[in-house]
């Protein structure tokens, strides 16, 4: 795996699938994977300095070689909850011994 690579899916069909298959993948070589829907990731990310779950969450994010977030733009989010996920993929990008690679997943509106 190349450390902080970024990999955005964004066709039709078949875009949570392939992640999962590539995630499984990268489990199997050993590195630390998290498979996370964006809506999820935001309310761990807006809970997490009050609720321990969600901060042991957020922790785990951090720590893994590979995060896929699946569904990003499938729900509108707000300025806060933007800037959150920011925060979120430049601290993924900016550790100092290897960056997280991320695969993020985009549904794509046909019409």
């Amino acid at each position: 795996m190349v450390y902080g690579t970024r990999l955005l899916l964004a066709f039709h069909n078949g875009k949570t699938h392939l992640a999962i298959a590539l995630g499984a993948e990268a489990v199997k070589k050993g590195y630390k994977v998290v498979f996370i829907t964006m809506d999820e990731l935001i309310r761990h990310l807006k809970v997490q300095s009050v609720a321990t779950a969600s901060r042991q969450k957020v922790k785990r994010i951090l720590g893994s070689d590979l995060v896929i977030i699946d569904e990003i733009g499938f729900l509108p989010v707000s300025r806060q909850e933007a800037n959150l996920f920011f925060q979120l993929v430049t601290a993924l990008y900016e550790q100092n011994i290897r960056p997280s690679s991320s695969l993020l997943t985009r549904g794509l509106r046909i019409g």
